[in-house]
């Protein structure tokens, strides 16, 4: 984990590595239960021990600690591959921002992350700074700190004054697991010819449970590939439909999302080798996915979009359960992603993620950020609303486990 900011109530970066832990711990158990004739990989690690429903069999996770804030990364090239992926978290910080550290976690990000397809989850800040740095065009200091109105902007102080609000949103860690590291792609990282972009939220900070539609990849990804057949490799071969997962329509209560919010600044634009997964008219890009290539994201578009029925590719839930059509003798390859980003923190799941999401609306009302009677009400709804927020985030991280083949 490369922490961003080790100040609470989201931090220390211990504090946030354990709401990882928790949240991917629930999930390799209810992964298990379902799938025990599959077999759980093992990691190498001690942190966290989670027992599967074959007491024999147990899996072990660990998130190690590295800090962006004093140049702090894995050493060399054997130490980033130790891993399985990582985590990029929130952080009290903008991934606009000119600091020097921020401008060298975007940097690394290009190069490590993005430019070695290393497997990564990303949140919140970690969602807005993995989409921004595919905007860098040079500038003030390494690579670039942002456009000129970002700058002004900076100047003037408007930042600054989101910069309390955010600062209880976010928390930069980054949890290492790395993927197989081949050289340095330039596939999603050379042209630049639709860059990433994380922006101020227009709609202003937003706090608790918010609602977000799925797009039909999100719902390809999130609510149909329980049943898709992985390859070792990087890519999953859907033979027809039925190997997407999702022949009978999705009802309306499953192309949604519910998760909770802390953040003021939002993606404004995706790069082209990304696929928004969800999105509302608050904060449209809600969740992405992330490939190799333009092309790979595309091709992953026009598959899912194809093989699923009308009523999630057109918005029509009329379609029968038994879309022959669909389901072509063919060979197909589908995509996998490398990465997956979250505007939201499913990692509030557990309890330890409650008493962070309660600190925060505590330290919201501190600072005047809210009227205190908005922010209680913000919080009485998302305990209302647990059971289903709960569920959504568990799935949210079944779904990036799944694929970045985590368990």
């Amino acid at each position: 984990m490369i922490s961003c900011e080790d100040g609470t109530p989201y931090g220390p970066a211990e504090n946030t590595a354990r709401l990882f832990l928790d949240l991917l711990g629930d999930a390799v158990a209810v992964e298990a239960s379902a799938e025990v004739a599959r077999g759980i990989p093992k990691t190498a690690a001690t942190t966290e021990e989670v027992s599967t429903a074959d007491e024999e069999e147990t899996t072990e996770l660990s998130v190690a600690v590295y800090r962006a804030t004093t140049g702090d990364y894995p050493a060399s090239p054997s130490e980033w591959d130790r891993y399985d992926g990582f985590l990029l978290p929130g952080s009290l910080s903008a991934a606009y921002g000119n600091e020097e550290w921020i401008r060298a976690l975007r940097d690394t990000i290009r190069t490590e992350i993005v430019g070695r397809r290393r497997k990564c989850l990303a949140v919140c800040f970690g969602h807005q700074i993995l989409a921004h740095s595919f905007g860098e065009r040079g500038g003030k200091g390494g690579m670039g700190g942002g456009n000129e109105e970002d700058e002004r902007r900076e100047q003037d102080g408007e930042f600054a004054r989101i910069a309390v609000q955010d600062s209880c949103a976010h928390s930069d860690e980054t949890a290492s697991a790395s993927a197989s590291a081949g050289s340095v792609s330039e596939d999603c990282i050379g042209s630049f010819k639709d860059m990433g972009r994380a922006s101020r939220c227009p709609a202003g900070f937003q706090f608790g449970r918010r609602e977000f539609q799925l797009t039909p990849e999100g719902i390809a990804l999130f609510r149909c590939s329980s049943n898709m057949t992985k390859e070792p490799q990087d890519s999953v071969r859907a033979d027809d439909a039925n190997n997407i997962g999702c022949v009978a329509p999705v009802e309306p209560s499953e192309s949604s999302l519910q998760l909770l919010y802390t953040h003021g600044d939002m993606v404004e634009m995706l790069p082209a080798c990304a696929v928004s997964l969800g999105g509302n008219s608050d904060v449209p890009v809600q969740s992405a996915a992330y490939f190799r290539s333009e092309a790979e994201a595309n091709r992953f578009r026009d598959i899912c979009r194809q093989h699923l029925p009308s009523s999630l590719s057109d918005g029509n839930n009329n379609s029968s359960a038994n879309e022959t059509d669909k389901e072509e003798d063919v060979q197909t390859v589908l995509p996998t992603p490398f990465a997956f980003t979250f505007q939201a923190h499913p990692e509030y799941r557990s309890g330890l993620g409650e008493k962070t999401f309660l600190d925060i609306r505590d330290k919201l009302k501190r600072d005047g950020a809210f009227p205190a009677e908005e922010l209680d009400g913000f919080a009485d709804d998302a305990k209302r609303r647990s059971e289903e927020v709960g569920k959504d985030s568990l799935d949210a991280a079944l779904m990036v486990g799944r694929w970045l083949g985590w368990f």
